[in-house]
């Protein structure tokens, strides 16, 4: 894939910056999506050259950039990272994770406390002819008017809603263009909600009405029961995690897998070299320029507080978040990985140090620095080093006879 597209009671404390979810997945299939994940942000930063994406990892936050381990998985740490969820899928990732386990854990706080979670999905019609900076300007000023005023009033003391947390996400199709759509959690007191469901559908049709938008009254908003961090949907397909729940709803936006021919955003970013989505990094321009400075999750004032939640952090901060769980492996002199990055070979390092851990880091690095070597008209090639932790000596013993087939790039 080209990496250069033109454009046109007792509430449970928060789980905090430190922790990290480990849903079981099959190898291969994380470390597809582990390769993909840094095509597609390859490809953002060309298209957005002057954006964070652009800079995301090439640098150490201090020292040299690292290579830590946890659960059998290595990933790269260290290394200063943009944190922005619209337009880089790794931080996307790591961001939505994260997020994912402390909606889980507010979920199960409530419900501790003998209240029940809803799952609300609000949508509306779209048509072609719509350009997103102004759908996702009157679709947010829909949202919030749905809970202003009198009706919100009364829908909060019937339902015994405490507080919202919602999202805003996004999808694009060739028959009608961008579709915006939001998933919101509703704590309320009673687990009888749904028979309140027609006032909110009625609601929502009338209020999307005065900002221009025509909204089906069975299909415009849902509302489904959350059991066990779990809700009976159909309504993405997922792509990257075994389990699913309510939580990925909110989180994973830009990460599912939209139905039929349509496309979320970092699909889009996928379909750069696609001829049959030529527009495909204009759009995501666009969508990028839209979405620049929006956060993920909007809390309601007051139920972080009245969960037992700390303030919250901001993306940025969840991103460049040391996972205190895992295991410092390695460290990379930062010449040779900007060299490994700057050539795609990231996901390659990280498989080797997967399949043979440092010994499997090492192999790689020597591959590398004899690959820039020879590149670079040099005779005697330079060891690869690392260091392992706790040695605090630089490792240059590499029997580079004994490199694994798999690093024998043409």
């Amino acid at each position: 894939m080209s990496r250069v597209c033109s454009a046109a009671g007792s509430a449970a404390p928060s789980l905090g910056p430190l922790t990290k979810s480990a849903t079981p997945v099959d190898p291969e299939r994380y470390r597809l999506a582990r390769r993909r994940r840094y095509e597609a942000q390859a490809t953002a930063a060309a298209l957005l050259p002057g954006e964070r994406v652009s800079r995301c990892g090439w640098r150490p936050i201090e020292g040299h950039i690292g290579i830590s381990c946890r659960d059998g998985r290595h990933y790269i740490s260290n290394a200063r990272v943009c944190g922005s969820v619209w337009t880089c899928p790794n931080c996307a990732s790591k961001v939505a994770t994260r997020r994912a386990d402390e909606l889980n854990a507010a979920v199960n706080s409530w419900t501790d406390q003998g209240g029940s979670v809803w799952l609300l999905t609000l949508t509306i019609d779209h048509v072609r002819k719509n350009t997103l900076e102004d759908l996702v300007k009157r679709f947010t000023e829909a949202m919030r008017k749905l809970w202003a005023g009198k009706w919100s009033a009364s829908w909060r003391s019937d339902s015994g809603q405490v507080g919202t947390v919602r999202n805003i996400e996004l999808t694009w199709g060739a028959t009608n263009g961008w579709h915006p759509h939001c998933h919101a959690l509703l704590f309320v007191g009673s687990d009888e909600v749904s028979c309140f469901e027609s006032r909110i559908k009625e609601r929502w049709q009338s209020v999307a009405a005065r900002f221009g938008f025509s909204v089906s009254l069975k299909r415009g908003a849902t509302l489904e029961l959350v059991t066990d961090g779990r809700v009976v949907s159909d309504y993405v397909n997922k792509d990257e995690t075994a389990t699913w729940g309510a939580a990925h709803e909110l989180t994973w936006a830009n990460i599912k897998t939209a139905r039929g021919q349509r496309f979320t955003p970092f699909a889009l970013l996928a379909a750069c070299d696609l001829s049959e989505v030529s527009a495909a990094p204009a759009l995501f321009q666009e969508y990028a320029d839209a979405f620049k400075g929006r956060r993920q999750l909007y809390w309601s004032k007051g139920l972080r507080d009245r969960l037992g939640f700390n303030a919250e952090l901001t993306d940025e901060d969840v991103a460049n978040a040391q996972d205190g769980q895992a295991e410092f492996v390695a460290a990379v002199d930062t010449s040779i990985f900007c060299w490994i990055k700057a050539r795609g070979f990231l996901p390659d390092l990280l498989d080797a140090a997967d399949d043979f851990g440092l010994n499997g880091i090492n192999a790689f690095l020597g591959w590398a620095y004899e690959r820039r070597a020879i590149a670079a008209g040099q005779t005697h090639p330079r060891l690869s080093g690392v260091w392992s932790e706790g040695s605090g000596e630089r490792s240059e013993h590499l029997d580079r006879q004994r490199t694994p087939a798999v690093f024998a790039y043409a």
